[in-house]
């Protein structure tokens, strides 16, 4: 789906009571492009800007960071995971590395 604008932008038109940022490493005003389920985490789908919705994919999971890894190296502005505890200090720290919010 296209859609254009700023990462803070798009949290506050969501509601921060159901899209919380935990980490923002390029900060809130990065320009995103489209939103798209990931089901490719090498990367090699991802566009620079995408904002991608990990279906299934809960926010502690060992796989977490090397799945930011991937879509990071292809220009990735966020990944979105739902429930759980929130991401792990492990998944933060590769947001960090890859550049990508979470």
């Amino acid at each position: 789906m296209p859609l254009t604008g700023r990462l803070g932008a798009i949290i506050d038109v969501i509601g921060r009571s159901l899209l919380v940022c935990e980490l923002a490493p390029s900060g809130l005003d990065v320009e995103v492009g489209r939103v798209v389920i990931a089901d490719d985490w090498s990367g090699s789908s991802t566009h620079p800007g995408d904002v991608l919705l990990a279906v299934g994919v809960d926010p502690s999971s060992e796989d977490l960071p090397s799945m930011l890894t991937g879509v990071g190296a292809a220009g990735a502005a966020a990944i979105v995971v739902k429930g759980g505890e929130g991401p792990s200090s492990e998944v933060l720290d590769a947001a960090r590395v890859a550049q990508v919010a979470v």
